[in-house]
């Protein structure tokens, strides 16, 4: 499929895929082996460029040990902000595939660590 039939949603899902599939630890090749295409096809459906059929979405998902409506983005076709922003990025899925192994307090203190950082930068940005 050309550029021209894709969607702003087929970039969401792309993205969703990305990310769950960074959290899993898996390879595009992996990936692509697991559901029957190539590795380049899987880089078309994560950057959006092709349409993700929706028995191959079906497929992605269970490799993935997610529900497929984890891969499909609510609203309306709009990239998705904030989680899977995180999760697409290299850290953010490093920090999200060791997260389970932390005990709780442990949690709380990069959960504080974080949310400071964050303030921190705000009330630089409000004083520039």
């Amino acid at each position: 499929m050309s550029n021209k039939s894709t969607s702003p949603r087929d970039v969401a899902v792309g993205q969703a895929i990305r990310a769950c599939r960074m959290v899993a630890g898996i390879s595009q090749t992996e990936l692509g082996q697991r559901v029957g295409v190539s590795f380049q096809q899987v880089q078309k459906y994560e950057n959006g460029r092709n349409r993700v059929p929706s028995s191959r979405l079906a497929a992605i998902a269970a490799v993935l040990h997610v529900p497929v409506g984890a891969l499909y983005p609510a609203g309306s076709g709009t990239k998705d902000v904030g989680p899977m922003e995180m999760l697409t990025d290299t850290h953010g899925a490093k920090i999200a595939r060791v997260w389970p192994e932390l005990e709780l307090r442990h949690r709380r203190v990069v959960c504080a660590l974080v949310v400071a950082i964050t303030e921190e930068l705000r009330l630089k940005r409000k004083a520039s």
